[in-house]
């Protein structure tokens, strides 16, 4: 046999052999059904890229399977809604995510289910620009991400193999993203966050006036589709609190968020003196983001307010 030979037999064996693999993958893909796309609807864990992952959620699973959802950034993602206790909330924020990316996610759940609940965290990062960040939202079909992309077919792999999600995800039924394990785990504490924001005197708040427009389009889906609707303003730390305050332009954003909702929404500032349990607790938070303590007091003030609603 000519080396020429060898090396086309070769080549066409990886090609099979490889072609087998991937269309084995997809085929327990369909079986095992890990976004809740086609059959199954046991609960589901994020296995990693939480967007995407999400995106996909959203898209069946999530709206046949709990009666609202949270949304917002990376501030709400480590909530673990399964702590709430009068309805089943699925926790659809999204680490790192801007009022775009939050929408994409969203709104497939508003637009798939009526009279439902929404619980909007609101934060600065959120409307400070408008736009995908990266490219875990833009596959161009649903067949690609959810069967035949590289990510989907790792996922199952996992799956198949018995190989649990990536550190943070591995109670992620409800969507909760436990990203204090990676902190906790590299000695990360609030103090060391304190030391670098208690010499920052002041921050301007920045809204894009496109993001501005989307959280408003994303409210107005919510109403035509009978949503109750439930919003609160993230508990800042006190000492980065002050720095939007000293600028004067936490007012100014205050007054605009509150703009975009009705008499009939409940929303509430969760910066004011009656939360200083939570902003002014060293305990409460990892650096920006609330520890797991700071958390589960939010999610206790979350938790009345959806009891109000019986």
């Amino acid at each position: 046999m000519t080396s020429k030979r060898f090396s086309i037999i070769l080549i066409a064996v990886l090609i099979i052999g490889t072609t087998y693999q991937y269309f084995w993958y997809a085929i327990l893909n369909l079986y095992y059904d890990p976004f809740g796309l086609w059959h199954s609807h046991e609960e589901k864990k994020i296995y990693q890229n939480e967007r995407t992952t999400k995106y996909l959620m959203s898209l069946r699973y999530v709206p046949e399977n709990f009666d609202g959802i949270l949304t917002g950034p990376s501030v709400s993602a480590n909530l673990d809604t399964r702590r709430l206790k009068t309805h089943k909330i699925y926790n659809l924020s999204i680490n790192g995510g801007n009022v775009t990316e939050i929408n994409h996610t969203s709104k497939n759940y508003i637009q798939k289910t009526r009279n439902k609940i929404i619980i909007i965290c609101l934060y600065p990062y959120m409307t400070k620009d408008s736009g995908f960040k990266d490219n875990q939202f833009t596959y161009k079909n649903l067949l690609d991400a959810a069967i035949f992309s590289p990510f989907a077919i790792a996922v199952t792999r996992k799956i198949y193999n018995h190989i649990p999600p990536r550190m943070g995800f591995e109670q992620s039924e409800w969507g909760w993203n436990n990203f204090d394990l990676k902190k906790m785990k590299r000695g990360i504490k609030f103090y060391d966050y304190y030391k670098i924001i208690i010499k920052t005197k002041k921050i301007i708040i920045k809204i894009n006036a496109e993001a501005y427009d989307e959280l408003g389009n994303l409210i107005t889906l919510c109403r035509q589709k009978n949503f109750t609707i439930l919003a609160y303003f993230y508990p800042i730390n006190h000492w980065e609190y002050q720095s939007f305050v000293r600028t004067g332009s936490w007012d100014t954003y205050k007054k605009k968020m509150f703009a975009l909702f009705s008499p009939n929404d409940i929303v509430w500032d969760m910066n004011t003196e009656q939360y200083e349990y939570i902003t002014k607790n060293f305990d409460a938070y990892t650096d920006g983001h609330l520890s797991q303590l700071g958390a589960n007091f939010v999610l206790e003030d979350i938790d009345r307010k959806l009891q109000s609603l019986q």
